[in-house]
């Protein structure tokens, strides 16, 4: 069997083992309210038009809700998303696997890998679609110089996917337009200005799309105040977002068990150093990759600084860039340079590359390991099952008033109903990120609503609230608990049930 043929066996197996095992994770995995806003927006959208209106209240790329919005049309069962965030995830690895320059063993433990294996696979955003995407374009790298058509084209759907892919498809398309310009006429390759344009489209596009709605939340001014604490920490989170071991616990997810131990302080700033210095010298003889390294990743830690600062998913960006600057340095002839002294570091940090790449990998697979076994016991929601209790106990035709609105969308996901959102004065799935989400509005505001719209409908009402009430207030109020839900991974999805208290009401 030719080279090329065990790779591609090798990759379709790694690819069927995943799938294997991210789907029995994923059938245990309950969906949270970001995965359940974006299943909802898609599902309700009418159009494409009417689903570009509706993101731009979140501020998100459009590509993964256009898959979605494909799907919805056929179920509406949240199932379906997690089966094509799947798919999605399997592809990536599938590409990692058969054309990723590295160590088998390091392609074997990407595929388990905290971030491939359990963030962006199992757990169903736009994040998985952004990986691929990135992958695709390493994977046609070393076709640039016949032609330029798939790399502008994997640039285009990059930057179509979320605003941390829309950095690095940014920075490849800079040292791509500097390698073109720097060959000589004939050595230039073909469909260039094409694929300039497609490429400046695409990002355009994709820009334009990280841009929210100016009545949404995330429409705020980009911080640029000198803040030397809030620089230190995300210095200290990229060892951290690297190793990505998450703190074993109930509440495990987005946490890192480096903040655990006291030493912390000194420890995560020396591994955060010790990263960028190796990977400054792994790369230090290929300037292509270089300068894409640099630039995306610098680019990011300004993003975390002045639009958002994130959580370990967003982080992880930073390290699938790192594979990325590593893969086409790999495929990268090396420009000797400097004294003796640097050309032996560079190529110290060659032959170190493939260990490191394979090292970092374990480490995250550990932290899958974590995550996974978590999954397999705990309900990452309690939307599941406090919907299943609905209608299981016939709730469902009851009139459901919920509180707090952003939680409700996972309730509603499962459900296949709105609810009613006092703090928005209307009926809804998903929480338009506008400003009246935050007004003040107090259990008073709620029960009034509540018994209106009981009035009004000649129904009982159900509270479905995502904390609990006091005994004091359960007695003022005249309600009785119904059903709690507590216990799960995502510590703000916990749902309480309540009803009106008729024992004590005389006919």
């Amino acid at each position: 069997m030719k080279k090329n043929a065990r790779e591609t066996a090798f990759a379709l197996i790694l690819t069927l083992v995943f799938l294997a095992a991210a789907g029995f994770i994923i059938s245990r995995h309950e969906i949270w309210r970001d995965e359940a806003q974006a299943w909802l927006l898609a599902k309700e959208s009418r159009t494409l038009d009417d689903l570009a209106l509706r993101i731009k209240f979140d501020g998100h790329q459009a590509l993964w809700y256009w898959g979605l919005f494909v799907v919805s049309r056929f179920t509406s069962s949240p199932a379906a998303m997690q089966i094509l965030h799947l798919l999605i995830a399997a592809a990536a690895v599938f590409l990692f696997a058969r054309f990723a320059p590295f160590p088998r063993a390091a392609r074997i433990l990407f595929a388990f890998s905290y971030y491939a294996f359990y963030e962006y696979g199992v757990i169903s955003r736009n994040y998985g679609i952004g990986v691929l995407t990135l992958f695709f374009f390493c994977a046609v790298w070393k076709q640039r110089r016949r032609s330029l058509l798939l790399p502008a084209l994997a640039l285009l759907l990059m930057a179509q996917t979320n605003s941390t892919m829309v950095i690095p498809a940014v920075a490849f398309a800079i040292v791509s337009t500097g390698e073109a310009f720097f060959l000589r006429k004939e050595g230039r390759p073909r469909f260039l200005v094409f694929a300039a344009v497609v490429v400046l489209i695409g990002l355009g596009i994709g820009l334009y799309q990280s841009l929210p709605d100016q009545s949404s939340i995330y429409a705020k001014s980009i911080d640029v105040e000198v803040q030397p604490h809030k620089a230190y920490f995300i210095y200290r989170m990229i060892g951290k977002a690297f190793l990505a071991l998450p703190d074993p616990g109930l509440h495990f997810w987005g946490k890192s068990i480096l903040n655990r131990y006291a030493s912390a302080p000194v420890t995560t700033p020396l591994l955060s150093g010790l990263i960028l210095l190796f990977a400054l010298v792994a790369m230090l003889d290929r300037p292509r990759a270089l300068a894409f390294g640099v630039m995306a990743g610098g680019a990011l830690c300004v993003f975390y600084y002045a639009a958002y600062l994130g959580y370990m998913r967003h982080h992880g960006a930073l390290f699938i860039v790192f594979l990325a600057a590593m893969w086409v340095a790999a495929e990268e002839k090396a420009v000797p340079w400097g004294g003796a002294f640097l050309r032996g570091v560079a190529r110290w940090g060659r032959k170190a590359a493939p260990a490191v790449v394979t090292g970092l990998l374990a480490i995250q697979t550990a932290g899958t390991a974590i995550a996974a076994a978590y999954e397999v016991q705990l309900p990452f929601s309690q939307g599941k099952r406090t919907a299943a209790y609905i209608e299981e106990y016939g709730l469902k035709d009851h009139v459901l008033v919920g509180d707090v609105p952003y939680a409700m969308s996972t309730v509603s996901a499962y459900l296949g109903r709105p609810i009613y959102l006092p703090r928005l004065e209307r009926w809804a799935t998903y929480t338009p990120w506008i400003e009246e989400v935050h007004r003040n509005t107090g259990m008073t505001e709620i029960m009034a609503a509540a018994e209106r719209l009981s009035r009004e409908t000649g129904k009982e009402y159900l509270l479905v609230l995502a904390y609990p009430l006091g005994e004091g207030s359960l007695r003022t109020r005249r309600l009785r608990p119904v059903a709690v839900f507590g216990g799960a991974i995502v510590e703000d999805e916990y749902f309480y049930l309540y009803q009106r208290d008729k024992r004590g009401v005389r006919s």
